[in-house]
């Protein structure tokens, strides 16, 4: 989720050195469309429960089937736009 979001700002060319929690909520903010910026909050909103699941290990077994298929289609929905950036880019 974090190397798309990084994937994305370099592709804006825009330079990333340090990241944490507020920087991409602020990248998100001020350089992914305006269209696309629930959907790029979402994902990192999901996969941050996700992290958060990994090392407290908190979520009954059908919680977690259903945070991560959800989590899945927000990147796959945030691949295709990134991909999609990165084909008009080369052109």
């Amino acid at each position: 989720m974090t190397a798309l979001i990084k994937l994305y700002a370099a592709l804006k060319r825009v330079p990333v050195v340090y990241w944490n929690t507020g920087k991409i909520d602020r990248f998100i903010t001020y350089n992914i469309e305006e269209r696309y910026r629930r959907l790029f909050r979402d994902l990192v909103d999901k996969g941050r429960r996700m992290h958060e699941h990994f090392y407290e290990a908190n979520l009954d077994p059908r919680t977690f089937e259903e945070r991560w298929n959800d989590l899945l289609e927000h990147l796959e929905k945030a691949k295709k736009i990134v991909l999609h950036l990165e084909t008009t880019k080369s052109q």
